[in-house]
């Protein structure tokens, strides 16, 4: 389709609805947005660019945002205008055309699709510290459904290595394997955020994090460092230091696959079930646009105490095959195995916490203990220990990778790697000794995309 933006006639509302029906999956998707948001970008940002409302029909590979939607476990809505059809579809057909259903009868409101927008820029000028003039024709990476790094990035890169020789989705699989034990370096900034509502007013949409022992968004509690005036720019936020071993961020979707709910308080729906199941009480949820954070999940492998009661790698960071460090990739990857997995019982993943009496002996990594069975080191539901997952919600955040000569903490593929970035599937590299800066498009009175569910 012609994806240019619209010259709209005088007199004519730029606000009326360009309809249109992907037939596809997020792959599909994203190139359509990607080619609006590109031609906008290299127009005339001024004049705005139209309302785009989408309907998609999930007939391609990938479905996450449609499942996201519809989940399979949720009852079908109203179906019955196709009762005036001379044949009904069948039940597997209908499932797929849910949205072509809510456009026709008008039932609900398209739902408001945010884009995250993701810049990769090269390391700035060793003279001035300012990034280099080059940097400022970067056009940002557009995305609907997922961007990442660590593991989900480098099992993507892996699985595509691994086409020929393994076709199927075996592939994947194997990929998991193989970087399931690596530590990417890098820092996080999460940043806050402020926000018209009704009537004009500004709130101020701060950084949070999912507590699950108390089942609410709350301040920010694992160990972070809270920034107040971001390189003078006045952004506000805190910063998670690495290593990490999964970092995705989606602004649209709680599940990646029909049963895999990564992020199960993600819903572009004004009343998320999924939100409801997690939690028993919000106040402030009417003065909230849920549509307005991204939503991270991330995993620390540091922060667990079973892999700290490995043997030092600091003391053996020196020593040919760095068997510390190999030594906590191996138990870290039991316990990754182990919360990722409950990613598939509708996102029970981050109930997850530590055990409280290892929470009580973290400091400990020396190497003492290290013959305790491995039954005192496990996770707990809703215990009183720490979250295993850390989930944030925010309004932007950067990702900034580590040099190899500036850590110890990883091995250099882990380094190397933690310069991949997953953008709804397709893959980048960040610039050596520069950073990823992602923020959020929503919809506007100059234009935005929408989806009918």
């Amino acid at each position: 389709m012609d994806s240019r933006p619209r010259q709209f006639a005088e007199g004519e509302e730029k606000d009326e609805p360009i309809v249109v029906i992907v037939i596809g999956g997020d792959g599909t998707t994203h190139e359509l947005i990607e080619g609006v948001t590109v031609d906008y970008q290299a127009g005339n940002e001024e004049q705005g660019w139209g309302r785009w409302e989408l309907i998609v029909l999930p007939f391609g590979t990938a479905n996450a945002l449609y499942y996201s939607l519809f989940p399979p476990a949720d009852p079908l809505p109203d179906t019955s205008i196709l009762s005036s059809l001379p044949y009904r579809p069948s039940p597997e057909v209908t499932a797929q055309i849910l949205p072509l259903i809510s456009f026709l009868t008008r039932s609900s409101s398209p739902l408001p699709l945010p884009i995250t927008l993701t810049t990769l820029l090269p390391p700035p000028s060793p003279r001035h510290g300012e990034l280099p003039e080059t940097s400022r024709n970067i056009k940002p990476i557009p995305t609907h459904v997922v961007l990442s790094t660590s593991l989900h990035a480098a099992i993507l890169e892996s699985s595509e290595k691994l086409r020929e020789t393994h076709p199927g989705n075996e592939r994947f699989r194997i990929a998991a394997q193989e970087s399931m034990a690596i530590f990417f370096d890098a820092t996080a900034r999460l940043f806050a955020s402020d926000s018209k509502v009704g009537g004009g007013r500004r709130v101020e949409l701060g950084v949070k994090q999912w507590d699950p022992r108390v089942g609410s968004w709350v301040n920010p509690f694992t160990e972070h460092r809270v920034i107040v005036d971001e390189d003078g720019k006045g952004k506000s936020g805190i910063e998670l230091q690495g290593p990490f071993a999964y970092f995705t961020s989606t602004a649209t979707v709680s599940r990646f696959e029909p049963a895999f709910v990564i992020s199960p308080l993600t819903s572009l729906r004004p009343s998320p079930s999924s939100e409801q199941r997690h939690q028993n009480s919000d106040r402030d949820a009417s003065k909230e646009n849920k549509n307005e954070y991204i939503y991270i999940i991330i995993l620390r492998p540091l922060r667990d105490p079973y892999v700290l009661s490995a043997s030092s790698a600091i003391s053996q960071s020196e020593q040919p095959g760095r068997p510390g460090i190999a030594g906590r990739g191996e138990r870290w990857a039991k316990r990754a195995q182990e919360v990722l997995g409950k990613a598939y019982h509708d996102g029970a993943h981050i109930d997850v916490t530590y055990p409280f009496y290892a929470m009580e002996k973290e400091g400990n990594a020396s190497g003492e203990g290290e013959e305790e069975g491995e039954e005192s080191w496990e996770a707990e539901v809703k215990g009183r220990g720490e979250p295993v997952v850390e989930l944030y919600r925010c309004a932007a955040f950067s990702w900034e990778p580590i040099a190899t000569t500036q850590t110890n903490r990883t091995n250099g593929e882990g380094n190397e790697r933690a310069r991949l970035v997953c953008a709804d599937g397709a893959l980048h590299w960040i610039p050596e000794g520069g950073k990823a800066e992602v923020g959020l498009m929503v919809p506007s009175g100059k234009g935005g995309f929408y989806v009918w569910a």
